[in-house]
């Protein structure tokens, strides 16, 4: 004769042999609410770590998006706002780029100019990255008083 597996379990297959087989039956587990998610081996709600949300009745927690963030327990992740060019997003919130970088609006980090160029904090541009006043020096060459240019025209 078959033996019942008890109360909210059941058998993944017909024809089982063995109490072992005998699992945890979604279907009669309980509803978790929103922020919370049914963890199976134990059949119990268990809360959404920080970063993560649920609706209810979930079996799973979500990850919250790349500029989002929430609490443990969330059913939903505050998004952040995409910061404005020339600043980048922390977790304090948008920063202005600092000397020497530039970025796009929405970015994530400050792209550093080429070497030897320079730009003020807050740039927006790669073409904010100019060469400073020494190291146009430095391009120049003097020769028998004239200043001959980088593309070697003299003036």
């Amino acid at each position: 004769t078959c033996q019942s597996c008890g109360e909210g379990y059941t058998t993944n297959y017909a024809g089982s042999t063995s109490q072992d087989d005998c699992v945890l039956d979604a279907d009669a587990l309980p509803a978790c609410q929103g922020g919370y998610y049914l963890e199976k081996s134990s059949g119990s709600c268990e809360i959404c770590p920080a970063n993560t949300y649920s609706t209810a009745g979930s079996l799973y927690c979500t990850d919250c998006p790349e500029n989002g963030s929430s609490d443990a327990g969330a059913t939903e992740c505050a998004l952040q706002e995409d910061c404005e060019a020339g600043s980048y997003l922390t977790e304090d919130g948008c920063q202005e780029c600092g000397k020497n970088t530039y970025s796009l609006e929405a970015a994530m980090e400050c792209t550093p100019c080429p070497e030897g160029k320079n730009a003020p904090a807050g740039s927006t541009s790669p073409d904010d990255c100019q060469y400073g006043v020494r190291q146009l020096t430095a391009m120049y060459e003097i020769k028998r008083g004239f200043a001959i240019n980088m593309n070697g025209n003299m003036v």
